[in-house]
């Protein structure tokens, strides 16, 4: 009996779900109601405050949800093994799976980073990146010297590019896969500092 309980909420979840995506798709973010969303998704309004407290509340448990799935791959993510790999031009296991996590979630991702959507969704993940890869990196305070940059001014920079590099991915259909989409992450990372990284002392 409880599992059917569970296969019934998970169901309603998904329902509402694909009607937010589909409401902020149509007319953004913004006054987007509980009505709408239980027309949308042909559920009553009794059954959506059994699980939401409102609109902003169904959002964040789903935003919340993918960036701690995110969050959880990035974490687990070996670095080091990234940076080997990419100088010989070959692509990580770890970061193909974070790609084809961000391709299950691709409506919902794309929708949050586009001009009808949540405007902190990006600095979020931004943030996800420069705490668990990028500050990783061992190659910034020698691009410091180089460049007369700040360490943090280049991690933002790369950071923010990745995004801007990622959500083209996701705008343009997804016309590569998650590998595919990995090997050209990792052609511009290995023009960039991985290039320089190389030639730094052990």
């Amino acid at each position: 009996m409880s599992d059917r309980i569970d296969r019934r909420k998970e169901r309603t979840k998904q329902l509402l779900h694909v009607a937010l995506l589909e409401l902020i798709e149509e007319r953004g973010l913004e006054g987007i109601t509980v009505s709408d969303l239980t027309q949308r998704a042909e559920i009553n309004r009794g059954t959506f405050y059994l699980h939401y407290k409102d609109v902003p509340d169904m959002l964040d448990q789903s935003k919340m949800a993918f960036l701690q799935g995110f969050k959880t791959l990035l974490a687990k993510l070996d670095v080091a093994s990234v940076v080997e790999k990419a100088i010989s031009d070959e692509t990580d296991p770890g970061m193909v799976e974070i790609f084809a996590f961000i391709a299950e979630n691709a409506d919902m991702f794309r929708l949050l980073l586009g001009p009808g959507g949540d405007s902190f969704f990006g600095d979020q993940v931004i943030e996800l990146l420069k705490e668990y890869l990028y500050d990783k990196l061992p190659f910034w305070q020698l691009e410091q010297a180089r460049l007369q940059i700040p360490s943090d001014f280049l991690i933002a920079y790369v950071s923010a590019a990745n995004l801007g590099f990622l959500h083209h991915w996701l705008e343009s259909g997804m016309q590569q896969s998650p590998e595919e989409f990995a090997r050209m992450v990792v052609r511009l990372v290995r023009v960039g500092p991985i290039r320089l990284g190389q030639d730094m002392p052990s």
